[in-house]
């Protein structure tokens, strides 16, 4: 081989590397600064022109995006807003994309099938960058799970139907119904086919006790979904989607395990990282190919119609889940609108268009636009956004109980480590009771902490204990479900205890509510006192207050 061929991916690394770590000290988003030295080394012809075929995009690139996001979802959250989340992935994005190439079809000319295959590129939202902003900002857990779980569902989605629009454009016979029949038949089949992949993965990694032999079945386990989903005619990116949700869910069950799992996303991490990087750099270097100055009106015109398409479907779609009792505050569907950034994934569809296609460059140059003015204007504004709507402001008795809590678990797992020492032969006994005496009194310092802490506050210990109960009670159904799955029980006994469960839910979440309203009125007054505000009496106190004011007035003014 070539030293020019060997030097070339050295060099790029080099040049993420040193963006990367610019970016952190001048404080913008890694994407936008990549975009930026993309330009300029395009500009420049540092380095010759990099083509990526469709299959290397589709079957080794992307694959790496979407386990990566899918390898981290906890899937007892996901499951917790499941039907608010597939409604915004599946029919909310579906109408925000079909409402983008209606308007931008009109407003530009360019024929309706070109305006979807757009639509559904740029319409795939990136919100990982968000999240990662997101972090030790106190945003609430249910929140970020919606916006989460809608990315890596609407991800796959949108590369899924964006392979399908491209191969019914190909045969000439585009019609929207052979795309919705398509769609849902290579969909469903990659979600079987990942399902039970990820389900005979997930005993493997439970007998696998050594990191580099995990990390060689995980990459085994993404590209050998992708291959074979390929051969039946499925989808291999919703395949490794549901793989990957199911590997981390079960293939790591126990706490020995869970170290094994975090190795693994860390590398898939990283893995991702080094995509995305390289796509965002390879965008930047076609941009002055392409003549980007030409592009400026389009680019600007289908921003804008990204964010009216979002807008409408945010603020239409997300009213629907309060019909199950999921309701999305105004407050989360404001951030849910604004935080739907464009991405990697955008760009990735982008290069992946067949080079035959004759608004190929046209499309890059617009995506560009596009995810460059999403990155400059959201990414840099929906912190600000949050801080508005007040949800990023914890109030200080639950930051302290979070305290407490991590606190805890670091001495449980001091405590553990310990007696693994011990039981090894690592440590004398006389150091080892020692060095347990002495984390069981800081255990016991902390655990009477948090006693003190919510007694302070008896709403918040109530909310507390009825999270604990929920998921308990959520456990109890997976093990009857499981009972009967493996036959252990009858379908008459299972209805029993299923409907035993259920009620305790209901009994929940009717206390929920009653303990959220005493919350609001009781602990209001507490959080203003650690704040040093001075509270407000109610208006019934006011109200006696100055009618024994009156009557003092009165009886003095007789005497």
């Amino acid at each position: 081989m070539e030293f020019i061929e060997l030097h070339i991916p050295i060099l790029i690394l080099i040049i993420i590397s040193s963006v990367v770590i610019l970016s952190s000290y001048i404080r913008i988003p890694y994407q936008i600064a990549l975009l930026i030295v993309g330009l300029i080394v395009g500009f420049l012809d540092i380095l010759p022109p990099i083509n990526l075929s469709p299959e290397l995009i589709f079957n080794i690139l992307l694959p790496v995006i979407i386990f990566e996001g899918s390898i981290k979802m906890p899937i007892r959250h996901l499951m917790d807003r499941i039907k608010s989340i597939l409604l915004i992935a599946f029919g909310g994005t579906t109408l925000e994309f079909t409402l983008f190439a209606i308007m931008f079809s009109i407003a530009t000319g360019i024929d309706w099938q070109y305006s979807l295959l757009l639509g559904v590129a740029i319409c795939a939202t990136d919100p990982a960058s968000i999240l990662s902003m997101f972090k030790g900002l106190g945003i609430e857990r249910r929140l970020s799970i919606l916006i989460e779980g809608e990315s890596i569902i609407d991800d796959g989605i949108a590369i899924v139907a964006f392979q399908v629009i491209i191969a019914l454009i190909l045969t000439g016979t585009f019609s929207v119904s052979d795309l919705i029949l398509r769609f849902l038949r290579i969909t469903v089949g990659g979600a079987i086919l990942g399902f039970i992949i990820g389900y005979l993965f997930s005993h493997l990694f439970r007998k696998i006790r050594n990191h580099f032999v995990e990390l060689i079945t995980t990459t085994i386990l993404v590209y050998g979904v992708t291959l074979l989903a390929h051969y039946l005619g499925q989808s291999g990116i919703i395949a490794v989607l549901t793989a990957g949700l199911v590997v981390s869910n079960y293939g790591f069950p126990s706490r020995e395990l869970r170290s094994s799992r975090e190795t693994i996303i860390t590398f898939w991490e990283f893995a991702a990282f080094i995509v995305t990087s390289l796509i965002f750099l390879l965008i930047g270097l076609e941009i002055p190919r392409i003549g980007l100055i030409n592009l400026l009106p389009l680019g600007a015109i289908a921003f804008l119609f990204t964010i009216i398409a979002r807008f409408f479907m945010i603020h239409t779609v997300a009213s629907i889940p309060s019909l199950w009792k999921d309701t999305i505050p105004l407050k989360h569907r404001h951030i849910l609108f604004w935080g739907g950034l464009r991405g990697v994934v955008a760009l990735a569809l982008m290069l992946s268009i067949p080079a035959t296609f004759h608004i190929k460059s046209q499309f890059i140059g617009i995506a560009f636009i596009v995810v460059f003015c999403s990155l400059i204007t959201q990414g840099i504004t929906i912190n600000p956004l949050a801080n508005l709507l007040n949800l990023t402001k914890i109030p200080k008795h639950k930051e302290e109980y979070k305290q407490y809590l991590a606190h805890i678990g670091m001495i449980n797992e001091a405590l553990r480590e310990l007696e693994r020492l011990y039981r090894e032969g690592s440590i004398i006994k006389g150091d080892y009771m020692t060095l347990k005496r002495e984390y069981q009194k800081e255990l016991r310092d902390v655990e009477k902490n948090v006693d003190i802490l919510q007694n302070q506050y008896p709403s918040f210990k109530e909310e507390k204990l009825l999270e604990l109960k929920e998921q308990l009670i959520k456990k109890e159904k997976e093990t009857i479900q499981e009972e009967l799955r493996e036959g252990r029980i009858s379908r008459s006994a299972f209805n029993n205890l299923n409907y035993i469960l259920n009620k305790r839910l209901e009994d929940i979440e009717l206390s929920k509510a009653h303990n959220n309203l005493r919350s609001s009125n009781g602990e209001v007054e507490n959080e203003k006192k650690e704040n040093g505000e001075k509270s407000p009496d109610n208006i019934f106190i006011r109200i006696i207050k100055k009618l024994k004011l009156f009557n003092k007035k009165t009886t003095n003014k007789n005497k």
